[in-house]
Parts: structure tokens; sequence; C-alpha cells
């Protein structure tokens, strides 16, 4: 499999990156097998919109293209690095704060079978709407569930850019992850993504239910307070001014807890 970059079109017809994929490459007829879209980015200087393409193409005597410009041999996609504990759990992991971080580490743990506890100061996005919504209107403050505070952390109402400049692996991970909770496939090929907040909002809806759905408690209003730690080990959480017992915990609070 042959990665090429710089494939350009005027159009997204297939037709017409098949087309210029071939003529980039000088494809002989019958060298093409299959190619799949690996990214898109769209060039609209000078008022002329083109369309630049990475492709990953199946080829015959794939070494006879490989000294072609733009072209060099697809990255293999590593295995996700999933480490495993050593010491058996008596009490559920749990996560604080469901925000991007909290969200993810909740429905990793959950789709691997730990059944975890999330703590979320803030209200699930349905209230946290009507919260923010009212805050506007009238200025009166919740201070729990805001903006800031609440289930899908304070980006939940941004307009839903995905950017990251990291070159990552896990980022094809993530990006196919909220693919699979209702984002737009776009996102797997644009070199921006975007998803925009209405539909942000409903893949938060789906990644909660999915930890639900695998065994996972999601408590609403739950305020990490205080952690206590004997013998270098953690051992009890506090939420809401009542200990728990925990031995294993994760801290994704974002900026402004």
């Amino acid at each position: 499999m042959l990665r090429i970059s710089q494939v350009k079109t005027r159009d997204t017809d297939r037709r017409s990156i098949e087309h210029a994929l071939m003529k980039k490459l000088g494809l002989k007829n019958g060298d093409l097998k299959h190619w799949t879209i690996y990214r898109r980015s769209v060039d609209a200087r000078h008022h002329d919109v083109t369309f630049s393409w990475i492709i990953d193409a199946q080829l015959r005597n794939e070494a006879r293209y490989l000294t072609k410009k733009d072209v060099r041999p697809t990255p293999e996609k590593p295995a996700p690095f999933r480490p495993k504990g050593v010491i058996a759990l008596k009490t559920p992991p749990v996560v604080a704060g469901f925000g991007p971080a909290g969200m993810f580490a909740a429905l990793d743990l959950a789709e691997h079978g730990y059944r975890p506890i999330v703590l979320e100061r803030g209200q699930k996005i349905e209230q946290r709407r009507q919260d923010v919504d009212h805050f506007w209107k009238t200025g009166e403050l919740d201070p729990e569930s805001n903006v800031q505070f609440g289930e899908g952390g304070a980006g939940a109402f941004s307009d839903g850019k995905l950017t990251t400049r990291s070159r990552d692996p896990l980022v094809d991970e993530l990006l196919e992850t909220l693919h699979a909770h209702g984002a737009t496939p776009d996102i797997l090929v644009d070199a921006y993504p975007h998803i925009g907040t209405d539909a942000f909002e409903a893949i938060i809806q789906s990644i909660r239910r999915r930890i639900l759905e695998l065994g996972g408690e999601i408590r609403f209003g739950a305020r990490l307070e205080e952690v206590k730690i004997e013998d270098d080990r953690l051992t009890a959480i506090n939420v809401n001014g009542r200990w728990e017992p925990c031995q294993a915990l994760i801290l994704a609070l974002g900026h402004s807890a």
C-alpha cells in the first residue's frame, strides 16, 4: 500500500480523483487495484478553489511507483497501547470530570469491562444547555452548571473544531470513535475536521449512553473534594462531603476546576 499526497482536483467526484491519481503517478492500466481517501484539504487562495487529496492506494508493481514524487509507503497502523493492571481492584475505577478527557477515559474503561464510575460536578448536557441559555438571557450564573462545568466540558458550546498539533496515530482512533457516535464521516478525511455544536451535543449523549449500557455509572452534581492517601496508595475519595473507598482514580479535571 502506498500513500500519495498532492493529488489535485477541482471537484470531489471520485472519477476525477482517480483520474488525477493515475495521471500523477503515470499509472498503467490494471496497476491500480484499490484506493481510499486518507486526507482532504481545500485551497481557496486567489479565488480559485482546488482540492488536495492524500490517497492510500494498493497497486501492482508498487516498487515502480515508489520513486515518484509525493509517494511513500503507507505507515502501518499501530495496535493501540492498552496496559493492563497487575492489582485486582476491589472497587470500580473512578473518573473525575466528564469533559473530552474524562469521556474518552470512561468509554475506554467501559469498553474493556471495567464499569467505571464517573463524577461530574456539573449537569448532563440537556440541563446544562438550559442553564447556559438562562445565563445568557439573565446574567444569573449557576456556579456548578455553566459554560465551563458540566457534561462535555468547556468545549461543549464551541463550534466543534477538532484541532491538534499531534501526529499521534491515536488521533485517528479518536476521530473514528466520534464518527461511530454520530459525527459526519467527513471528519475522518478533512485536514481541519469540524463537527459543529449541535452535532457535538448528540455525540456526547451517545457516548454517555454507551458507557451506561456497558455497566458504567455517571453521577452528575458530584464534586470531588478530597482524596485520601495511605502508605503511598489511594484509599478513598470525598464526593460532596462523603468519603467513599477508591483504589484507582483518573483526574480529568479540565483547566477551570
